[in-house]
């Protein structure tokens, strides 16, 4: 039963499966060649009993976790060859052929390979996986057939020394009419947290601030639901 899979050809793709023996599998193909990691321990998966499943691979070595816990761990890899397709499959394989007949929680993808702590916390808490820096997508099957794209974008350090001393400072910026809702936070180099601001709001600087050797940085939170 396929999990998900992501198919650029028969000789290039991602695929997460359940095996004939009941078991999960993450298997790459590239360029022909085949990659495998698991099952190790993992466990055959019961019918009626949830599973938190992870994947992750960062262009050398590729890792299957399962309940937080490594089953098969820094199996060499190559990456597949080809572009990236438009759709992923989720439940299927990309003819409709070996479904999972699985119910799917949250679904995240990230721009960065998490460790294994993160995974770990992530399954430990029981709780829904967040929207953070690094998530690239995000599906919350949660009966409705919204979906998230999420992700921070952080600025580089702005020097503003030539303003010397601040009077009060406010940021703009241009609101692109793509769907796409943006929380923007802003910081100098000598504040510990950001601090959300507003379109043609204050900036987090008070009148009489120093700004000599000042540095200011933005953040802006995307998410995206279609």
């Amino acid at each position: 039963g396929v999990l998900w899979l992501v198919f650029i050809d028969t000789s290039n793709y991602y695929c997460l499966y359940k095996g004939a023996d009941g078991r999960p599998y993450l298997y790459v193909r590239s360029g022909g060649v085949s990659y495998q990691a698991g099952p190790g321990t993992a466990p055959v998966m019961a019918v009626g009993t949830k599973y938190h499943l992870a994947i992750r691979g960062n262009g050398s070595t590729m890792n299957l976790l399962i309940n937080g816990s490594p089953v098969g761990h820094d199996v060499p890899y190559v990456e597949p060859v080809g572009s990236l397709p438009a759709n992923m499959c989720i439940g299927w394989n990309s003819q409709g052929n070996e479904p999972s007949n699985g119910l799917y929680d949250d679904l995240r993808i990230s721009s960065r390979a998490r460790t294994d702590e993160e995974i770990a916390a992530a399954y430990a808490s029981g709780q829904s996986l967040p929207v953070d820096e690094w998530t690239t997508y995000l599906l919350r099957f949660d009966d409705n057939l919204n979906y998230g794209q999420g992700g921070y974008y952080i600025s580089p350090e702005y020097d503003v020394s030539s303003v010397n001393k601040a009077a009060r400072g406010k940021v703009y910026w241009q609101e692109d009419a793509d769907g796409i809702q943006r929380i923007v936070y802003a910081k100098l180099d000598n504040q510990a947290d950001w601090t959300q601001v507003t379109n043609g709001g204050l900036l987090p600087i008070s009148a009489g601030d120093v700004l000599t050797n000042r540095k200011l940085q933005l953040k802006v939170k995307m998410l995206k639901v279609i």
